[in-house]
């Protein structure tokens, strides 16, 4: 004969595990050859449906004919069963010729029957071995899951083994015995084991914890079924180990489980929990004593607790006293769990598991959690790559959100656009929930699958599902390297006990606001939403006043949404705003580290850590560019900035001045952009002469004296040689205060100049709110030609003022439009002439809470010309609101 071997039959296939003879001419079959059950002529022989001995296949049809013999030429096989010693089928022992061999007889049966007995004695040691191994391995397992539990909160670790002690000692007095005994004692030891998956704020918080993470805490049983089921002769535990919380009128979790329904050993975990719980200190409250806790434990028989049990524990309570002291002294006996040996393969998975779990109960991004896991499935299935994808059934497609180990060209960590169609393979994961391996050594591997792997240059693949809730929400792929031996069942399990901790992840990410990208991304720009930039700005607020570093918050809102949702529809109002977003975005990629957010509506915002105002200027300016270039029409920006410094140093304070800032750049037009700066305070005024708000709600010439004589001595005082524009704006300043201005601006035409230049302003940004400060803000590229605003040329070009009122019918309706569109009922306005021949321009913007400020415009002219000293002009001509003129210089 050619080629004899040992294989194992399983249900579904034949797997070769020893094999001699000339294998090169059977294409180097070698042990882990598998083979599909309907190509086998060894199921059959098994079974009793195919001979044992055939001298030649030629002359037996039912041979001729076979699949096997079809495929590989075979013309004689002899064969006999592998069987262990207590009867159970192991496999087959056979030899193979392509050349008819007419000398077999029964004899060469007899003597392969005796070989075949002599291997079965064989593997029922190295299998009594292995299982000795195992369990020696489950159990260090549990050892190393209570000491990363441990490691996570000593009180559980010791309350575990209290409460192990109590549940045998229950489980006795209920006459429970042999296996069942021990599986109380195994649930009891690992009951607490799913608080790996706990976060440690909450796991170790010294006060009462909220209700969401009362939530997160309920989902520990669930987490430890997952990691128990996972061992396989510890996975018979998973049941009561998820049932541990539920109570006995069917209220507890995570099932709502009732009665008898709940497994006996979880009821006696439970009841012995709850005893050592009471009976031990925490840091949030102080233990109770035996009595009072017995007290509280009856009084719960038969709603929270199986009544026999609790009447076990009384029993058990009762004699022997020292069990109720138990609770208060730590375990210290060594215990009699072996060594942790992390160089066993199940003890490597059951440490990937805990690092994962652990990954899951911490990780601030689902991103992090899909790292972990892709690292340590390379790590435990020696796989050359892992994949993570998500299931897009509405586009019948998978999205790779993850990748890890040896990447392929083209491939990413984390890519962003992924996408691939499912194969037959793929559509029975996903609709059936099915995993798969495959590998290129399998002969009835299809050719689709098989190219793909040829491509990737691997050797085999292995996919299982995540699934969440009650459908497959995704998959995990894991490669081996080209020539490695290929996944088996094991892998798979180990596989699938993954995909359980990424569900537990996306469970988890969905409790806090469904998933992180819905709770941190506007779901219509895909940017980072208000939510996102809170979190953002407090940390770099914190980093800038710790380091020193310039900040700077650039707001931008899309000017002329409505008129687009209004002209075109709401469809080509969102890719407005995406367009927005977007050139945002881009601007921001010339600023490392920026973070551009949309903060809902037309308001957009870009954090900028590490720049100043100048930075923002030529973000905004970018962004304003490349937005106008955008398809769909020109659009502009309205924009504010604020800096941290020394009058805006919290991130409130950042977020109103900018705010304020782009608000004011909105009201002159849209397409600008203001900078919030520091003010110049305005000194108070001195006791003796004391002026407010209140004294000039009815103003009348004696206050406005008062507060001119202050202004002077301002001026020749402390101002005494200050700039035009410092001067100027400490009189705009305390006119705005004293009348409560809505807005103030300050504008400039230097000598010659056509136009007019805006370059500061004041606005009060909360008007209903008589305490909100002021914000300032310098203005830059805000100019206006002279020869649209002939009023305002008149007062620049000779001095003096104009008062013009909303609801004077006899002004001009352009200027009360305007004034209406802006929300305020009137403006003040004062020139002043500088020696030089600059022209300056002082406006006060009155709404319905400022008092009586066109009726010190006398004074207000005055006091502007003082500051910045009388120029060419003799004296101030007064143009009244009743002039039918336009002007609008804000």
């Amino acid at each position: 004969m050619e080629l004899a071997y040992l294989a194992e039959l399983r249900d579904t296939e034949l797997v070769l595990r020893e094999v001699d003879g000339d294998t090169t001419a059977y294409g180097g079959v070698r042990p882990g050859f598998t083979l599909a059950r309907e190509y086998s002529w060894c199921h059959e022989m098994a079974a009793g449906e195919a001979p044992q001995l055939v001298p030649d296949a030629d002359g037996l049809p039912q041979a001729a004919g076979h699949p096997f013999v079809k495929v590989t030429g075979i013309r004689a096989y002899a064969g006999v069963p592998v069987r262990r010693r207590d009867g159970s089928l192991y496999g087959s022992l056979c030899c193979l010729s392509r050349q008819p061999q007419p000398q077999l007889d029964d004899r060469d049966l007899r003597y392969l029957d005796v070989l075949a007995r002599m291997a079965g004695s064989r593997l029922d040691a190295a299998e009594g071995a292995l299982v000795r191994r195992r369990e020696e391995a489950e159990a260090a397992a549990g050892q190393a899951l209570l000491a990363a539990l441990n490691a996570r909160e000593n009180y559980t670790a010791a309350h575990s083994e209290a409460v192990l002690e109590l549940a045998l000692e229950v489980a006795a007095e209920l006459g429970v015995g042999g296996e069942d005994a021990t599986s109380v004692g195994q649930v009891a030891l690992l009951h607490d084991i799913g608080k790996v998956g706990v976060p440690d704020a909450i796991l170790q918080k010294p006060g009462g914890l909220t209700g969401p993470e009362w939530d997160v805490m309920r989902e520990h049983p669930a987490i430890g079924a997952q990691i128990v089921g996972a061992i396989g002769s510890l996975s018979h535990l998973a049941a009561a180990v998820r049932a541990e919380h539920e109570r006995w009128d069917g209220r507890g979790y995570p099932d709502g489980l009732a009665g008898d329904d709940v497994p006996l050993a979880s009821r006696i975990c439970f009841v012995c929990d709850a005893w050592h719980a009471m009976t031990s200190d925490r840091p949030y409250r102080r233990a109770l004593t035996a009595g009072e806790a017995r007290a509280e434990i009856e009084r719960h028989a038969g709603t929270q607790f199986c009544p026999t049990t609790v009447a076990a524990l009384m029993r058990v309570l009762d004699r022997d006293g020292a069990a109720a002291e138990r609770a208060d002294d730590a375990i210290t006996a060594e215990s009699p769990l072996p060594r942790v040996r992390p160089d066993r393969p199940l003890e490597a998975e059951l440490r990937a598991l805990i690092t994962v779990s652990s990954a899951v109960a911490g990780a601030h991004r689902f991103e992090e959690v899909l790292d972990a896991v892709g690292e340590q499935a390379c790590k435990v299935l020696r796989a050359a790559g892992v994949s993570i994808s998500r299931w897009e059934p509405e586009h019948d497609r998978m999205r790779t959100l993850s990748n890890a180990g040896e990447l392929n060209p083209g491939e990413e960590r984390r890519p962003q656009e992924e996408t691939w169609a499912l194969t037959e393979l793929d559509r029975v994961l996903v609709e059936r929930g099915e995993p798969y391996v495959i590998a290129l050594d399998d002969a009835a591997l299809p050719e689709e699958e098989r190219a793909f792997l040829e491509r990737i240059g691997r050797g085999s693949a292995l996919a299982a599902p995540i699934r969440f809730g009650d459908r497959v929400w995704g998959l995990l792929e894991a490669y081996s390297p080209a020539g490695a031996p290929p996944f088996t069942p094991s892998h798979v399990r180990f596989a699938e006990a993954l995909c359980a901790q990424v569900a537990t992840a996306i469970g988890r990410a969905e409790l806090f606001s469904r998933l992180e990208s819905l709770a941190y991304q506007d779901p219509l720009t895909r940017l980072p939403n208000r939510r996102a930039l809170d979190e953002r700005l407090e940390d770099a607020v914190a980093r800038g006043l710790a380091t020193g570093r310039e900040l700077a918050l650039l707001f931008c809102d899309l000017d002329g949404l409505k008129d687009v949702n209004d002209r075109s529809g709401h469809d080509a109002g969102d890719r407005a705003l995406q367009a927005a977003g977007r050139a945002l975005f881009e601007a921001a990629e010339a600023f490392p580290g920026s973070f551009t957010s949309r903060l809902g509506g037309d308001e957009f915002c870009v954090l900028m850590e590490g720049y100043g105002a100048e930075s923002a200027r030529a973000l905004a300016r970018d962004a304003a560019q490349r937005l106008a270039a955008a398809p769909g029409g020109a659009l502009t920006f309205s924009c504010g900035v604020a800096c941290l410094d020394d009058e805006h140093r919290r991130s409130a304070d950042l977020f109103r001045a900018a705010d304020a800032a782009q608000y004011a750049a909105k009201r002159v037009g849209g397409g600008k952009l203001f900078v919030a700066e520091p003010g110049i305070p305005t000194p108070a005024i001195p006791v003796p002469e004391p002026w407010s708000r209140r004294r000039f709600r009815d103003a009348g010439p004696h206050e406005r004296e008062a507060l001119v004589r202050f202004l002077l001595e301002l001026l020749d005082g402390d101002l005494d040689g200050a700039g035009e524009l410092a001067r100027l704006e400490a009189v705009t300043g305390a006119f705005a205060e004293a009348f409560d201005a809505a807005r103030w601006a300050i504008s400039r035409r230097r000598p010659g100049a056509p136009e007019v230049e805006t370059v500061l302003g004041s606005e009060r940004r909360d008007r209903y709110d008589a305490d909100a400060p002021d914000v300032r803000f310098s203005v830059e590229d805000e100019t206006y030609a002279l020869a649209d605003y002939p009023l305002t040329a008149e007062v620049l070009e000779r001095g003096g003022g104009f008062a013009i009122e909303e609801a004077d019918q006899n002004a001009d309706a352009g200027e009360r439009e305007l004034l209406a569109e802006w929300g305020f009922t009137a403006v003040t306005a004062a020139a002043a002439l500088a020696p030089d021949g600059t022209a300056w321009l002082i406006e006060l913007f009155s709404d319905a809470r400022t008092h009586a400020l066109p009726t010190a415009l006398p004074e207000l002219r005055l006091l502007a010309g003082e500051a910045v000293g009388r120029g060419r002009a003799p004296g101030y001509a007064a143009v009244t609101s009743r002039a039918n003129v336009s002007k609008t210089s804000t």
